[in-house]
């Protein structure tokens, strides 16, 4: 009796093992299976970017011939996180160019009028602005503008003071 019980044992490892392969094999398969499809669907999504990104590209003009501030700085922002998808694209070859000059123009129209609004110390509409250019990416250009708005009055303030103590003395 435990020679037989010991060859069923024997038999049930052997088919437990057998089981275990062919699992094996077939998680190693269906992980095979899903990197393609994970390949798949990102190519899938980069198809959709190169289409939303021409999109943008042919009405990007047509929005910089408006007046909605806001709505260029948005564009501008998809245009740059699409091309951070698609910039390897040749048909975008030149699209990093080509924010940038954009953004260059949007920042010549912000940036005078938050300079405007940081003098007559409108905070909100500075804000707004501000949020504009920070929308682009344009940080640098908010920090000038603050700067230069505060740089002036202090400077009066300190030839006033220096001059009252050299005049003085």
């Amino acid at each position: 009796d435990g020679l037989k019980l010991s060859g069923s044992v024997d038999r049930i490892l052997q088919k437990l093992e057998d089981a275990e392969s062919k699992s094996k094999d077939s998680v190693h398969l269906l992980a095979s299976v899903d990197a393609v499809k994970r390949r798949m669907e990102s190519a899938r999504d980069t198809l959709k970017e190169a289409s939303g990104m021409a999109e943008l590209m042919e009405s990007v003009e047509q929005v910089f011939a408006g007046t909605d501030l806001k709505l260029m700085a948005s564009t501008l922002s998809r245009m740059r996180r699409g091309l951070q998808v698609v910039g390897s694209v040749p048909e975008f070859k030149y699209g990093r160019e080509r924010v940038a000059a954009l953004e260059d123009r949007l920042e010549a129209v912000v940036s005078p009028a938050l300079s405007e609004a940081l003098t007559s110390h409108n905070t909100e509409k500075a804000k707004e602005l501000r949020d504009l250019l920070v929308a682009i990416g344009r940080y640098s250009a908010v920090e000038l503008q603050y700067t230069s708005g505060r740089l002036q009055p202090l400077m009066s303030l300190w030839e006033q003071y220096d001059g009252g103590i050299g005049g003085g003395g």
